[in-house]
């Protein structure tokens, strides 16, 4: 399976075989997954704000009681409507700054202002409203099995494969301690960030929904422990190759003229 160009231009760790084949580290390969992973979560997130702003209202989630409009109610908090605030006041920046001064003044109203007998326009909005709270959760549902996906990804390829294909990795004892050290890093993520949260709940600083906290924290906590774990294995594998160096420099020292012999064969 070829490798995506984007892939191929981000990711330029490569080593070379005895037979020739190029192939990518397993750094690079690491990489990859939690840039995926990172892209999914952030996808999650936008389309649960964008549900909390459909379901709010732009204007309702924006002005949140002032000027006329309705008052928060005990749902509306959490992760997704903050972010769904933030969109919703960008969208009502623009909408000032753009369609008021330029379009506002000539187009015709298009809405009615009689709920009992709306127009066209209002129609199609409603039938457009409710497909969007179809569409919307069924995009988080395909995100979060992408997630998964990647999570999976992650833990079987530990190792190395060539640019040209996509093996398998060889079925070795340190290939099952790096996935022990993932499963490791994802466990200890998700268990501290649970009673971080469960912390400042108690305390009254921070809440968050059942949903929320399934479908958003907990894909974050899982990218952090493997981000997590990545460094560790990293950081083992670069006092490795330091110790192997000082052990070859000390052996230089020790027989120079076995060096010297070996660089003239």
């Amino acid at each position: 399976m070829p490798c995506p160009q984007r892939f191929q231009a981000a990711l330029q760790e490569t080593v070379t075989t005895e037979d020739g084949v190029k192939m990518y580290t397993w750094r690079a390969v690491r990489r990859q997954h939690l840039r995926m992973l990172r892209k999914q979560t952030r996808t999650i997130v936008f389309f649960m704000a964008l549900i909390e702003a459909l379901r709010v209202g732009v204007v309702d989630i924006v002005y949140a009681g002032h000027n006329g409009t309705k008052a928060p109610g005990p749902e509306d908090y959490g992760i997704a409507y903050n972010v769904g605030y933030f969109i919703s006041w960008l969208y009502m920046c623009l909408f000032a700054i753009v369609f008021v001064p330029l379009f506002s003044w000539w187009l015709p109203k298009l809405s009615s202002d009689d709920v009992s007998k709306p127009s066209k326009a209002d129609k199609v909005a409603q039938l457009l409203m409710k497909l969007n709270m179809i569409l919307l959760p069924a995009c988080v549902g395909l995100s979060l099995v992408k997630h998964i996906y990647y999570v999976l990804s992650a833990l079987v390829y530990v190792d190395g494969h060539a640019v040209e294909g996509r093996k398998l990795p060889a079925n070795t004892r340190k290939n099952w301690l790096v996935r022990l050290l993932l499963l490791g890093g994802i466990f200890t993520s998700v268990t501290l960030g649970r009673g971080a949260f469960y912390i400042l709940e108690e305390m009254d600083l921070a809440h968050v929904k059942p949903v929320e906290y399934l479908v958003i924290v907990l894909p974050i906590q899982i990218n952090l422990g493997i981000l997590f774990a990545s460094a560790i294995q990293f950081k083992v594998e670069q006092r490795a190759v330091r110790k192997q160096t000082k052990i070859r420099d000390a052996e230089a020292v020790k027989y120079p003229g076995e060096k010297q012999s070996l660089i003239e064969t």
